[in-house]
């Protein structure tokens, strides 16, 4: 036994060991926030958070040098060379960015900050890594960053939802709040305005300062409309409604307003602000580019001409050059890209009569048509952060392109190699599966536009697509991934490509790989359906292959599927196919097997009778179970007590899972969605749902707004881990759920769609950030964590120490005593 000053020694000792911990330069990979638990609980998460994200998606730009900074969309800050060499990326948590989303960037009194969606940063020269700044802003959502002529440091925020939030009037907690801008002289002292204060709205896109003013460019705010009576007497229900929107500028007699009220010609959504040598230009959404000279404000609208006006009403991104040329990038109401448009006002922005217009689109050899960013260089050459929208609205960058002086040389950079690979990086940020090699031990990483990543052990990646696979590879689009014993490689893809003239889908199925060669199987050869969503391996020389989707996909196929397909893995070939109403749907969303039987979660579809004058509606959703052996099916749904997400118009429970997975006790797991009371609320977003299986016992565990529960694992520990689609991700231990949101210095996002883990390291996959691993303590990014001692990062720790608040980037370690 330990005698008390022995006890106060060690006790002394861990003190001052967390103190220098929390003094001393972080470290390369940032310590995980803890667990949000009672406050009683002692449960953390013990490790190193790290991020892998595809930094092509390009959304701010600034020249500093021989280095071009780009602000990305899910892939942090990269800085470029201007010989298109990529000198570095920095990430969330390790390089000491809040969050990977950067909006803006700008330098002040002799250092780099950046506006991010988890507040603002500024970049530490010395140590080479970003360094998050605590500012106490009403919102930690930044979107644009600007210095004014006196020296003040402008930051412009939007509204964030927050949980706990008490709203006047609404009943329950949880609203939109925050936003407006605020300015700091010295980086310590804040003076903060919002709508309340004479802001058009508390929505602000862009700041900008022209002729010694401030400028906001802004959208319409989200305003709570409490309950009221309709003149009949009835209630109506309160609801979120928009308001305000426009442009304000700061006058020396307070805010002063522009909106679609004062001036017909503006719209009340204004996204981009750039100050010329006459004019201040402004983007909207809808009516077109403005320019004010000073006395009102003169609209160029598109006119389909190409040569004589804007391409497009819709504008994405905006600048001046030193010239006073003006560039606009612009799109269609739905916003994929139009292209480049290049203005020459002629010196008389308020005349549009004599104005000069060029285009230029991936027809004449930019790699995409929607515009993010824009970079005025000052040999002649712009900058610009190129994108594309895929059908189901996502961006994917194609890096930066530099359009030389000639105005006819496009240079394209990005993080892909000549080849096409990406060896340090992820081809796309969207993951949609992630499975550990048994052989090999590599991690393969599905995306939803853009193929397979495969990550080697030495921590380099390479990648497999439609293209580069000569069609092996059935879709880019990829739903699951399994690998057999032996190493090969079972992949189900999805349909995303469309050829409107032959009015069919042209891609999709299930491929096979072996380590050399690739195979395909569709529709042709058997299977249910090209359009794929789950495999399952059941050990007896059989791969289930389920169909359907839910919203992931194009949206022709939502919830729609086609069942559940047998295929033999030796002859590789198509054997039967089972469907509703043997089944509890015909949209299968995930696949298990557990001793001796197949588990198959599905969601609800819709049902179509092809006769003249069939019913058509949605129905089912549920477990199905199979007994590999006998051959017979029994299924759960709501009748036995699953949860169901809404009832549907005959009010019947229809049920919406997304995951399964079996603990190493046995007991059954399913993970779902369920709108409260089950009725279907386009205004609110609906629960998370795990309902746990034991005999013939069903408990619904419910996580309120946390959206679809569609990833679940077990660590080496048993515990079960579930990933929402909203909300982070829960662990369940010692009989409750604890909760890890994103935060800075911890997990990167919110948005999870995969959990994998590899020996005591979590990978997270996430819906448009990347991918994100938990290590244990110490471990190393190149050390094969299946084969190191066990080092759980959930921990019960046998004491608590309690230490002033410290930032993020410095906070101490807790370590086990021994």
């Amino acid at each position: 036994m330990k005698t008390l000053p022995a006890l106060r020694a060690a006790a002394t000792a861990l003190l001052l060991l967390c103190l220098y911990a929390a003094a001393a330069p972080a470290a390369q990979a940032a310590p995980s926030a803890p667990l949000a638990s009672p406050e009683d609980e002692d449960w953390r998460l013990v490790g190193d958070w790290r991020s892998i994200a595809n930094g092509d998606d390009i959304q701010a730009l600034l020249r500093e040098g021989d280095s071009v900074w780009a602000g990305s969309h899910g892939g942090g800050v990269l800085r470029w060379g201007r010989d298109g060499h990529l000198k570095r990326q920095y990430l969330a948590p390790q390089d000491g960015l809040p969050c990977n989303d950067v909006r803006d960037l700008v330098r002040w009194q002799g250092q780099l900050y950046l506006a991010t969606c988890q507040g603002l940063a500024r970049y530490d020269v010395g140590r080479d890594r970003m360094v998050g700044i605590d500012t106490g802003l009403d919102s930690p959502s930044i979107t644009g960053l600007t210095v004014d002529d006196r020296d003040r440091l402008w930051v412009a925020m939007e509204q964030w939802w927050d949980p706990d939030a008490q709203i006047t009037g609404k009943r329950s907690p949880g609203g939109w709040t925050g936003g407006g801008v605020a300015y700091t002289l010295d980086g310590t002292r804040w003076t903060g305005y919002s709508q309340a204060n004479g802001l058009v709205s508390d929505n602000v896109r862009d700041i900008a300062v022209w002729r010694g003013d401030v400028w906001l460019a802004a959208e319409p705010f989200r305003q709570w409309q409490p309950d009221a009576n309709d003149p009949e007497g009835g209630r109506e229900p309160g609801y979120w409604r928009l308001a305000g929107g426009g442009i304000s500028q700061q006058t020396q007699n307070g805010w002063q307003s522009y909106d679609s009220a004062r001036s017909g010609e503006l719209s009340d959504s204004v996204r981009r602000l750039a100050p010329g040598p006459e004019a201040l230009w402004a983007g909207t959404w809808g009516r077109g580019l403005q320019a004010y000279a000073g006395s009102g404000w003169t609209a160029y609208r598109d006119c389909d001409s190409e040569t004589r006006c804007i391409l497009s009403d819709y504008v994405t991104a905006l600048s001046v050059g030193a010239d006073g040329a003006v560039w606009v990038g612009t799109a269609r109401f739905n916003e994929r890209g139009s292209g480049l448009n290049i203005l020459d006002s002629r010196g008389t922005p308020t005349n549009p009569d004599d104005d000069a217009w060029y285009a230029l689109k991936s027809t004449n050899g930019m790699p995409g048509d929607l515009i993010r960013s824009l970079l005025p260089d000052g040999d002649g050459s712009i900058w610009i952060g190129v994108s594309t929208l895929d059908p189901e609205g996502r961006s994917h960058g194609h890096g930066l392109a530099r359009l030389l002086g000639d105005r006819q040389t496009i240079e394209v950079f990005s993080m892909r190699d000549a080849d096409g690979s990406h060896p340090g990086s992820l081809p796309d940020n969207d993951i949609t599966a992630l499975v550990r090699h048994p052989v090999t031990g590599e991690l393969w990483v599905g995306t939803a536009r853009d193929g397979l990543a495969v990550r080697g052990s030495d921590g380099r990646w390479r990648s497999y697509t439609r293209a580069s696979t000569g069609g092996g590879l059935a879709s880019d689009s990829i739903a699951d991934i399994v690998v057999e014993p032996g190493g090969i490689v079972w992949i189900a893809t999805r349909q995303i490509s469309y050829d409107a003239d032959r009015h069919r889908w042209t891609d999709g199925g299930l491929s096979r790989f072996d380590g050399l060669a690739w195979r395909s199987l569709s529709a042709i050869d058997g299977l249910p359906s090209n359009h794929l969503s789950a495999l399952a391996l059941d050990g007896r020389g059989k791969l289930w292959v389920g169909s359907g989707a839910t919203d992931r996909g194009p949206k022709e196929l939502a919830y729609r599927g086609a069942g559940l397909g047998v295929v033999n893995t030796q002859t590789q070939t198509w054997e039967r196919t089972y469907t509703f109403p043997t089944l509890t749907s015909d949209n299968i969303t995930d696949l298990a097997v557990h001793d001796g039987e197949l588990l198959v979660a599905t969601s609800y579809f819709f049902y179509v009778d092809e006769r003249p004058g069939g019913a058509r509606f949605n129905t089912g959703g549920g477990l199905s179970i199979l007994d590999l052996a006998s051959g017979q099916w029994r299924k759960l749904t709501s009748d036995q007590g699953l949860s169901y997400a809404v009832k549907s118009s005959v009010g019947k429970p229809i049920i919406d899972l997304r995951a399964i997975q079996v603990d190493p006790s046995g007991g059954i797991w399913l993970g779902g969605l369920s709108y409260p009371n089950g009725v279907f609320d386009p205004d609110i977003e609906p629960d998370g749902v795990v309902d746990e299986l034991r005999g013939d016992a069903v408990t619904a565990h419910r996580f309120a707004g946390a959206g679809s529960v569609r990833a679940l694992a077990s660590d080496r520990e048993g515990h079960l881990w579930a990933g929402s689609a909203l909300d982070g991700v829960r662990v369940r231990v010692d009989g409750r759920w604890l909760r890890q949101a994103a935060s800075s210095g911890g997990l990167p996002s919110d948005r999870l769609t995969a959990l994998e883990f590899d020996g005591d390291t979590m990978w997270v996959g996430t819906a448009g950030d990347g991918l994100a691993q938990l290590a244990p303590p110490g471990l190393s990014p190149d050390d094969d964590p299946s084969i190191v001692e066990p080092r759980p990062i959930l921990r019960k720790l046998p004491y608590r120490i309690y230490l002033p608040h410290a930032f993020y980037a410095y906070q101490p370690r807790i370590i086990e005593a021994p």
